[in-house]
């Protein structure tokens, strides 16, 4: 019983890794790894926009709320300028992400950040008369809901929410 022994050939070698890896075998390289969800990168990219335009909208106020507090005139150089770094490193990750996408197309995690954040900002444009006009339509069993979450939080902790006022909205 003989055994032939030959030499692999690159059509060889291709129709192996073909075999054993699919997406290797077209691109010549190995596909990205999928990186979360999408809508969980969604809601991470509205948080984080939320946050960023509503120090941006907010900075008188945060300032004179830094003042009233006990913190030292130092420190509250040090907190105001550690808002305006965050400001500036987001602007900076926004373009990040957006060369990306308009790189890559829609893969990747770039569109789904992106998309939470346009939605974020969208959210942040809305008058306050729309905004109270859509909570005061909640029917009767939510609003049942929200006033039993607010007894229980005014109860347990001393918190009201009825007492919140949106202040990032205009």
């Amino acid at each position: 019983m003989t055994h032939a022994i030959r030499k692999q050939t690159k059509a060889d070698f291709a129709a192996r890794v073909q075999r054993v890896a699919p997406g290797y075998g077209r691109s010549r390289t190995a596909p990205p790894p999928q990186s979360g969800s999408p809508f969980a990168l969604g809601l991470l990219g509205f948080a984080w926009i939320y946050l960023a335009v509503s120090v941006a909208q907010n900075r008188g106020h945060l300032h004179a709320s830094i003042e009233a507090s006990a913190l030292p005139p130092h420190a509250q150089v040090w907190v105001m300028a550690g808002l305006a770094a965050m400001l500036a490193v987001s602007a900076v990750m926004v373009i990040v992400h957006l060369a990306r996408l308009l790189r890559r197309g829609h893969r990747g995690t770039s569109g789904s950040i992106l998309a939470g954040g346009l939605f974020a900002m969208a959210f942040c444009h809305i008058p306050t008369g729309i905004f109270e006009a859509g909570i005061a339509m909640l029917d009767f069993n939510t609003s049942r809901l929200l006033r039993s979450a607010g007894a229980t939080m005014q109860d347990g902790v001393g918190f009201d929410l009825v007492s919140i006022s949106f202040t990032a909205a205009r």
